[in-house]
């Protein structure tokens, strides 16, 4: 993403913009905004260390958000830093605002996300974690209670939030499950590590498998949700009269009832994938 991108994105979304600079290693002692930030490195680079614990350093062209009362630390780096930098009132964050969800979705892909739908079992907990990604999140049915420094904040249908890669954070899902479209962005490729952890951690059943070279499948649908990464070789699905090659390294989901038709490269395909069924209430 550009700076001119970036910058269009904050003052659509209602972001005061501010660009600052640091000196070379100067540091910024733990500290915590009254303003959700995001920010974008334009020269230089920045290490910001969160809770104590989670240290990540942005070189230029990179991105990221603190959350209003996430504490964090800033270091500038030896050459030192100069950012591009949107502050919002935590007041106008898209919480508690009708966001359409279609909307939602581009959104994400505008700003780099992959987007990816998801559920949660009725709950569920899972104790202060990080996440190598960023990540927002627009609850579809049920409940989702999040807690960022000791503040729990529960998210229902039409509720939306960010969480961004390094912030310690729990869950706790409500009595009826979450359903929720979501976006992750990582700095750097996706990993085969990091797909089948995300996998796991959402209820997904693994699978390492396979077809074989020329293989089709005529348009049909699943009555599971399914991601896929492809190891090897190449398959290409098309949906809504639309063909899409995956290769290596390349991955996709195809949700529940999603009509679509297969065919596997002349070499054959080889991949992972990840099978959930979801019931979860509105």
């Amino acid at each position: 993403m550009d700076r001119a991108t970036f910058e269009a994105a904050l003052t659509r979304e209602g972001f005061e913009i501010v660009t600052n600079t640091m000196k070379p290693d100067a540091v910024n002692a733990e500290h915590a905004h009254g303003f959700d930030a995001r920010l974008m490195v334009v020269a230089g680079a920045m290490t910001i260390l969160r809770d104590g614990a989670a240290t990540r350093t942005y070189q230029m062209g990179e991105t990221f958000e603190i959350p209003s009362g996430c504490r964090h630390s800033e270091t500038a780096g030896a050459a030192g830093a100069t950012y591009v930098a949107g502050r919002r009132a935590p007041s106008q964050h898209l919480r508690g605002t009708p966001v359409d969800r279609l909307v939602f979705e581009a959104d994400l892909r505008r700003d780099g996300y992959r987007v990816v739908n998801g559920s949660l079992r009725p709950n569920l907990i899972d104790p202060d974690h990080i996440h190598d990604f960023d990540a927002k999140i627009m609850v579809l049915g049920g409940q989702i209670t999040i807690t960022r420094e000791g503040k729990p904040e529960t998210f229902r249908a039409g509720d939306s939030c960010a969480v961004p890669a390094g912030c310690t954070h729990a869950e706790q899902v409500g009595p009826e499950g979450v359903a929720y479209v979501s976006g992750r962005r990582r700095n750097g490729p996706l990993t085969r590590e990091a797909f089948e952890a995300d996998l796991r951690r959402e209820g997904f059943e693994v699978i390492h498998g396979g077809q074989n070279a020329g293989h089709t499948a005529d348009t049909h649908a699943h009555d599971f949700d399914a991601r896929i990464m492809v190891l090897s070789g190449e398959i290409t699905l098309t949906r809504d009269g639309k063909p899409e090659t995956f290769r290596a390294g390349d991955h996709c989901e195809v949700p529940a009832g999603c009509m679509h038709a297969e065919k596997v490269g002349p070499e054959g395909v080889a991949y992972i994938a990840g099978k959930v069924c979801r019931q979860i209430a509105a």
